[in-house]
């Protein structure tokens, strides 16, 4: 209860504050800016502390205790361990030798792949496979693994033909006589595996050999004798069949079995005009061509 209701007293009133000056009033709104206070140094920078040492390892508490549970403490030492064991066999396995006189002992040497110094010698038949027999309407030109050219046409001396196909076949051939009849010469063969090469054998009554029409002629069963090619005209190889022979065109086909082929009959022409030029007879076992003759045949032989 206030003063007034219990005495009928009237409060007393605030007393005015004195109203302040209208030119302090004034002064204290035009004061002059304060100076801007000058800028704070840097502080220095402060060097890093060096690095605590590690601590200690506390002791293994006691059984019981309340540290870590030892199972996980033995986890993890082995598991560093055996990183460690991991990093020293990494290092271990990529590590360069030491070439600048180090300890190196018990080095680990690698034998290295044997290599032959020795050059490969190929064999006779790859050596001469490079040689070839090359048959003409004339005759034949021997070309060897050496590059060296032997030509014989058919009415030269049979000697130096056979001791260049002896040479080139790299073997001695076997000899055998060719009987003769009232309408072939009677020849002496050089036979080697393959191939035959035939000289005219002349006795009494016969004509001397500028005469004969076929002083030589050669024939093979083979395309490759000892490791010699042999090239025939017209496309003609031993082994084509029948029906491959007639599509090379030839110019008869006898009326015999088995079935014979003749082939430049145009070249036929010593009795007129003395030229020494072959065709070609082509025999077969009645399925493929057997051998390639070149020899001079009369014609309606």
């Amino acid at each position: 209860m206030s003063l007034e209701e219990l005495f009928g007293l009237p409060e007393p009133e605030e007393p005015e504050q004195p109203e302040e000056p209208e030119e302090r009033r004034h002064t204290r709104r035009s004061r002059e800016p304060r100076e801007p206070k000058p800028a704070r140094e840097p502080k220095p920078t402060r060097e890093p502390k060096p690095p605590k040492p590690p601590r200690a390892a506390r002791a293994p508490r006691a059984p019981g205790g309340s540290g870590r549970n030892p199972t996980v403490i033995l986890g993890i030492i082995a598991g560093v361990l055996a990183l460690a064991v991991a990093v020293v066999l990494v290092i271990a396995l990529t590590r360069t030798p030491d070439t600048t006189g180090g300890d190196q002992s018990d080095p680990v040497v690698v034998p290295a792949p044997a290599t032959s110094s020795a050059t490969a010698v190929p064999s006779p038949s790859e050596t001469a496979a490079e040689a070839t027999i090359t048959f003409s309407a004339s005759g034949f030109t021997l070309r060897g693994s050496d590059g060296d050219t032997f030509t014989h046409a058919w009415a030269d001396d049979a000697a130096p033909a056979i001791a260049a196909l002896t040479a080139a076949f790299g073997a001695e051939p076997t000899t055998e006589v060719e009987a003769g009849n009232t309408d072939l010469y009677a020849y002496t063969c050089a036979h080697w595996d393959g191939f035959r090469f035939c000289d005219v054998l002349l006795g009494e009554g016969n004509k001397p050999r500028e005469e004969v029409d076929a002083p030589t002629y050669a024939a093979f069963s083979a395309n490759e004798v000892d490791g010699v090619q042999i090239e025939a005209e017209f496309g003609l190889r031993i082994g084509q069949t029948l029906a491959e022979v007639r599509a090379l065109g030839p110019d008869d086909e006898l009326s015999i079995t088995p079935a014979e082929f003749l082939f430049g009959n145009d070249r036929n022409t010593f009795y007129v005009d003395g030229a020494r030029t072959y065709g070609v007879r082509v025999e077969t076992d009645g399925a493929k061509v057997t051998e390639i003759v070149y020899r001079y045949v009369p014609l309606g032989l």
